[in-house]
């Protein structure tokens, strides 16, 4: 809106006319492998501007990134699909960007694809986590303000934004001073970048796989792509990510969690004999009861809160999750408590509250295993290698 305010400004001072406004980020997009895994199949959508016509892109730009080099200088393109081939054992990162003669989009989400020299497996990793939203807004008839112990939202990227939590909430503190000033706070991350949504969350969980079974080819695809049926491929495994999504209300963007679309797709994936792993920190309120006991194999049970402890045990190791702000990884407050349906059992437990945040199922024909807080969040990088390993281990029966 900043930008379009300027550019209008700008083209009425200059009397210029027929301005052309850069296009919006593109959307559904999906990286997914081919039949024989020598190439990988990338596709999107643009993203119509409903406030302007001029916006729509002329074409696209797909950058790439093999192993530990950086992006390349991209490639133009003007259709919606682009096939790539693949270095067999070399993982590879794509992003997308829209262009007009108005500029370039801010780039798409980043996916990846793999190509296993020895395949055993094949895995789709979804990213369902798009939010971004500033911490819980509080507004009652004595307090305001914003609530970093409730949720402390989800910057861009990262962010030097915060200065730190507000401690003062009550409204008859305005036009006070220091510490009985409504809206008065700490300054626990003064100067430091907070950490917050990526957009890359695929190709690090993609990275702790390969740490653990280089046989196992992935792909990777936006939640909206697989809900839309643009996901082609047979997989052994789906890796839905839902990170910090919750449909808070407040956020400019809010959209449900869990569309109808893609309960059909993990359930039909699901009776098919596929392995579903599942993490999130706002799944008990965000997902269906019924859906989760049926497909999922977990019974929603509130909250685990942070606030006082982070530690967890289970797997036959420790852990933490990140609760405050910090550098590395997105944080949050609290997490989800899940009870295991009649047919699963609890893997991880809080280490101070005794709740189930963890939940596996190991049925005849097909295994589950969900976690009530984001699998990237977990501090210890070693554990959580260890983490995502195990959970590849169990969910492919190997």
């Amino acid at each position: 809106a900043i930008y379009k305010g300027v550019l209008k400004y700008s083209a009425t001072v200059h009397q210029r006319e027929g301005f052309i406004t850069q296009p919006l980020p593109v959307r559904d997009f999906a990286a997914c492998l081919t039949a024989n895994g020598d190439s990988v199949l990338l596709s999107w959508s643009p993203t119509d501007d409903p406030s302007d016509y001029s916006a729509r892109p002329r074409g696209y730009v797909v950058y790439v990134s093999e192993g530990t080099k950086g992006y390349d200088n991209g490639t133009k393109t003007y259709g919606t699909q682009l096939r790539l081939p693949l270095h067999r054992g070399v993982l590879t990162r794509f992003v997308v960007r829209a262009f007009n003669e108005g500029g370039v989009s801010l780039p798409s989400e980043e996916l990846c694809a793999y190509a296993a020299r020895s395949e055993r497996h094949r895995a789709l990793i979804v990213n369902n986590f798009t939010r971004l939203a500033g911490p819980q807004p509080i507004d009652t008839d004595s307090t305001r303000g914003f609530d970093f112990n409730i949720d402390p939202g989800v910057v861009y990227q990262r962010s030097t934004s915060y200065c730190g939590r507000q401690l003062n909430f009550s409204k008859s503190g305005f036009g006070g001073s220091d510490a009985n000033e409504l809206g008065y706070s700490g300054n626990e991350p003064s100067g430091m970048l907070i950490a917050g949504n990526t957009f890359d969350f695929t190709t690090r969980h993609a990275e702790d796989f390969l740490l653990s079974d280089t046989t196992l080819s992935i792909a990777s695809a936006s939640h909206s792509a697989l809900e839309k049926g643009k996901v082609t491929g047979g997989y052994h495994l789906i890796d839905l990510i839902v990170g910090a999504q919750r449909n808070d209300g407040y956020s400019l963007r809010t959209r449900p969690t869990f569309a109808p679309e893609l309960y059909s797709c993990l359930q039909a994936f699901a009776q098919g004999g596929g392995a579903l792993l599942v993490s999130g920190a706002y799944l008990s309120e965000e997902i269906d009861p019924a859906f989760a006991a049926s497909t999922l194999h977990f019974i929603p049970d509130g909250t685990h809160s942070l606030a006082n402890g982070s530690q967890f045990r289970g797997l036959n190791t420790e852990f933490s999750i990140a609760n405050e702000p910090n550098e590395e990884c997105y944080s949050m407050r609290r997490i989800s408590a899940i009870a295991p349906s009649v047919d699963a059992f609890s893997l991880v437990v809080g280490a101070t509250q005794p709740s189930s945040v963890a939940v596996a199922h190991s049925g005849v024909r097909q295994r589950t295993l969900v976690f009530g807080f984001p699998l990237e969040c977990i501090r210890e990088p070693q554990t959580r290698r260890a983490v995502m390993g195990a959970s590849l281990s169990f969910l492919l029966n190997k």
